[in-house]
């Protein structure tokens, strides 16, 4: 096979799934933004907590690496961001759905199609 093709291809591949999380990223966004979404103080001392005690450190090491902005501000977009994908869920009409077998599938089968709506 060529290496050409296969480079292409795996481009092609991990081209679409940026892309897919890109629009993921803008949809949490606007959430973010429409719902007035923050990162509270004790939200983010609580993760750092459980960080230092998976990290075998202590929350005051932690603590003085996310007082830099970029880091601090890190911590805060991934509250926001957990946040807005709860909300989202909590938003959303989730119903399942049998579909029925297209005419060139065998008889016997059958698939579940999940439809999600986000109106109220």
């Amino acid at each position: 096979r060529d290496t050409k093709q296969d480079l292409e291809d795996f481009r092609g591949n991990y081209r679409k799934q940026a892309e897919r999380n890109v629009q993921a990223q803008f949809v949490l966004m606007g959430i973010i933004k429409s719902e007035k979404i923050e990162a509270m103080k004790e939200e983010i001392e609580t993760r750092i907590a459980a960080m230092a005690k998976n990290f075998g450190t202590s929350p005051e090491n932690l603590t003085r690496y996310f007082q830099n902005e970029k880091h601090r501000s890190s911590m805060e977009n991934e509250v926001k961001n957990e946040k807005a994908l709860r909300r989202l869920i909590d938003l959303a009409d989730i119903t399942v759905v049998e579909k029925k077998p297209d005419e060139t599938a065998d008889a016997d089968e059958t698939s579940l199609e999940t439809e999600v709506s986000t109106e109220n």
